[in-house]
């Protein structure tokens, strides 16, 4: 038995918890960060030109910060990982990409929402975003090796 066998072997326990990584980093990596970028474009001419200047910065902040708090919070990682079966890990990370992505594609479109309100649904999806991506990422990766 070589190690290619080993790894298939590895991955018919696995695949549902590689499946909900792939899924939520795909997820992430197709609304992130150039959709919401969008949202700096669509902004209203007249709006505060300072924080339009800045929007694209504090919306990578956003994310970065969220996603560091998902993958930090012991407590609800822990009971993640304990409750979150391969199947469920699979199912939210395949609830959140039905959700995030008709939310953040409406954001960033001008004619759902006012400019200024797109703006606003975008950053707080970005927010959300950012810690379900660090969250179940590192729920998925803790569980994996208990699956083994």
């Amino acid at each position: 038995e070589g190690p290619l066998a080993a790894a298939g072997e590895a991955l018919a326990h696995l695949w549902q918890s590689v499946l909900a990584i792939v899924v939520t980093f795909g997820t992430t990596l197709t609304l992130w960060p150039v959709i919401p970028g969008l949202t700096c474009l669509n902004a209203d001419p007249d709006a505060d030109a300072t924080l339009r200047s800045w929007w694209f910065e504090l919306v990578i902040f956003t994310f970065n910060l969220c996603d560091f708090l998902g993958k930090s919070e012991t407590r609800s990682l822990t009971w993640g990982a304990k409750v979150l079966s391969p199947g469920g890990q699979l199912i939210c990370a395949l609830l959140r990409g039905g959700i995030f992505l008709p939310l953040m594609l409406t954001a960033s479109a001008p004619q759902v929402y006012e400019p200024t309100t797109a703006r606003w649904v975008s950053l707080m999806a970005v927010a959300l975003l950012g810690l379900s991506n660090g969250w179940l990422s590192t729920v998925c990766f803790m569980r994996g090796p208990t699956v083994l």
